[in-house]
């Protein structure tokens, strides 16, 4: 932007926003009071759903409590932006908040939990095509099953993974290393004590230590 760094383009904004502030923020505040006291605010609100689905589609992985209030914050300033450019008072292109605001939530995003994702990455593609292989014929946990080795047993919740089968899917030490990175996004549940493997519930003969998958994160875990 002209000059010769970042430390000296800070500056330069540092010291305009000591002369220049306050004139947008109070017209924008009037425009504001004007559109709420008229009732008409539904199509403004349902920017702001579809900026948060939207944003929400582009991540993978489990979104949780803390996603969903950032993405929720985010898209606050993107409605704030848009509205404000409809109104003539940025003089930005008509989606240009929405992207710019987009853009930096995915980018927090991706500092926040890209190392784990590029983990979860590795291991579920493996483990989603071996229960696809399988998952037909585990019995359901509390349900007769045939004399055949038992790889696991479902219910409408939970997968559980015997040790022979986790370790086919993760030979080696990729075993705990996925177990830490599916603990860690939720997506597979920890024993007590810090265990990897969980007792099984009362439906599975002898109640074994397994391997709990949460059914519907893993099947519908999106890698991109």
């Amino acid at each position: 932007h002209g000059t010769s760094n970042g430390a000296s383009f800070a500056d330069h904004i540092k010291q305009a926003s000591k002369s220049n502030h306050g004139a947008l923020g109070r017209a924008f505040a009037s425009k504001l009071i004007e559109q709420i006291e008229s009732g008409d605010f539904s199509k403004q609100l349902e920017v702001l759903k579809c900026f948060q689905a939207d944003a929400i589609a582009c991540i993978s992985g489990d979104v949780d409590g803390q996603v969903s209030r950032v993405v929720h914050r985010f898209g606050v300033l993107a409605l704030a932006g848009h509205i404000a450019t409809g109104w003539g008072l940025t003089g930005w292109g008509e989606r240009e908040a929405l992207e710019h605001a987009e853009a930096a939530f995915l980018e927090w995003h991706d500092r926040r939990f890209g190392s784990k994702q590029q983990d979860l990455a590795k291991f579920i593609p493996p483990l989603q095509q071996f229960l696809a292989a399988n998952m037909a014929a585990f019995p359901v946990a509390g349900a007769p099953a045939s004399s055949e080795p038992i790889l696991g047993w479902q219910d409408p919740s939970r997968i559980y993974l015997t040790p022979e089968s986790w370790h086919q899917v993760y030979p080696g030490i990729l075993g705990s290393k996925a177990a830490q990175a599916l603990i860690a996004a939720n997506l597979m549940v920890q024993g007590d004590g810090g265990r990897q493997m969980c007792k099984g519930p009362r439906g599975i003969p002898g109640r074994p230590r397994l391997f709990t998958l949460n059914r519907e994160k893993v099947t519908a875990y999106k890698v991109y």
